[in-house]
């Protein structure tokens, strides 16, 4: 184990089966030194690639950008995409006043969180020269380009950086503030208890900050990870047992779906929220989740299986939702980018590769642009779909 030093692969052993126990003290010293060691060189690496990044041009092509990630979302349990229970009521209904553009072949690298973040931020994707540490975080090119760029996250917040061996293995380019600081101009203090009271935060903002003239916003829910029952306030569900009757689950199982499904239309409730909150604006949002989950579907599992992904836990785990959602102005004034939207959202696409998605709703040109990865541009190729750092997802299709 002590003998990998990269990094997405070491922060993967913590949750492979054998490994998220250490057997012995020595064990879990000899870990955490390597963790920290692997950490900080890697950290070091990003920091200066970050830090040095600049951008050639920016058109300011959308004022306002949204990038909402959503957390632990089963695509196939969203009716947006064929589901049986009516979880995604608000997006069905903006996709019908032909504002919301849903992306049918969205895949993500990994189905752990804080691997999904470092190529997520990373201007690197699969099939690029160098090591992923040696590309910048793209905030900082937004920063450079002159958009206020806030981090809202109900995950990662500055009052809970340092929580949990994870945060120190995974999460540790957001737990430094030097590089935070380079890639924020603000980022929220405090997590909320359901992803509704970090709206609330997001607006609170706005409203204190209401005359900034180009705005790239974050906002990284809680969504239903982990625990779905408490995700979501109680008195807001919709679904009970009686709605999976036919369905051949025992009651346990039965259960685990309910409060799973009822935290996907909870979550439908948060999103269309964030929306309203630039419904007046120039603004476009791009929503896509980090990874997906299990829910007794393909296979009588909840959660996530660590191992080498096959054609059912691809599935499951990797496919993810994703759409963008324009405003009436932004509509308006941004028709060829809309068309675009409506031709290339059924186009295969690698979430590692948002940022080159974002650099062209911005007009950000620079040297870590590449247009053969921008799914709106006239040249698109994509990036090679390879999940958990092994397996080839199109070659399991």
């Amino acid at each position: 184990m002590l003998s990998n030093n990269d990094q997405k692969s070491t922060e993967e052993l913590i949750f492979r089966a054998g490994h998220h126990t250490m057997y012995t003290p020595l064990h879990r010293l000899a870990y955490s030194w390597h963790v920290a060691h692997l950490s900080g060189i890697t950290l070091q690496r990003i920091k200066n690639a970050t830090t040095k990044a600049t951008v050639d041009s920016c058109t300011h092509l959308s004022p306002h950008i949204v990038l909402v990630i959503g957390e632990s979302y089963n695509k196939h349990h969203a009716s947006l995409y064929g589901y049986r229970l009516e979880t995604t009521p608000f997006q069905q209904q903006r996709e019908k006043e032909g504002n919301l553009f849903v992306f049918a072949d969205a895949v993500t690298p990994w189905n752990i969180t804080s691997n999904v973040f470092l190529d997520l931020f990373s201007t690197w994707s699969y099939g690029k020269d160098g090591e992923f540490s040696t590309y910048p975080l793209f905030p900082v090119l937004f920063r450079r380009a002159g958009y206020d760029v806030r981090f809202f996250s109900n995950q990662y917040p500055l009052d809970g950086l340092h929580k949990g061996p994870t945060n120190q293995a995974g999460h540790f380019f957001l737990s430094d503030m030097e590089l935070s600081d380079t890639l924020f101009d603000y980022r929220s203090s405090r997590a909320a208890r359901y992803d509704m009271g970090l709206v609330r935060q997001v607006a609170d903002y706005q409203d204190k900050h209401p005359e900034i003239p180009f705005t790239f916003d974050i906002i990284h829910l809680i969504g239903q990870h982990v625990d779905c029952s408490k995700r979501y306030p109680h008195q807001l569900g919709t679904f009970s047992q009686r709605d999976y009757a036919n369905t051949g689950k025992n009651e346990k199982d039965v259960s685990a779906i309910m409060h799973y499904d009822n935290a996907t239309r909870y979550n439908d409730m948060v999103v269309d929220s964030i929306m309203r909150l630039y419904e007046e604006e120039e603004a476009i949002v791009v929503y896509v989740a980090d990874h997906g989950d299990e829910v007794y579907d393909d296979l009588p599992v909840r959660g996530r299986l660590f191992k080498k992904p096959t054609k059912q836990t691809a599935r499951q785990e990797f496919e993810v939702p994703m759409w963008i959602w324009c405003t009436p102005r932004y509509l308006r004034l941004h028709q060829e980018l809309v068309r675009r939207l409506e031709e290339n959202r059924r186009q295969a696409f690698f979430t590692s590769d948002i940022s080159q998605l974002l650099f062209h709703l911005a007009g950000i040109r620079c040297v870590w642009y590449d247009e053969r990865r921008d799914i709106l541009s006239t040249k698109y190729e994509g990036s090679p779909r390879i999940i958990a750092g092994e397996v080839d997802y199109d070659s399991l299709f």
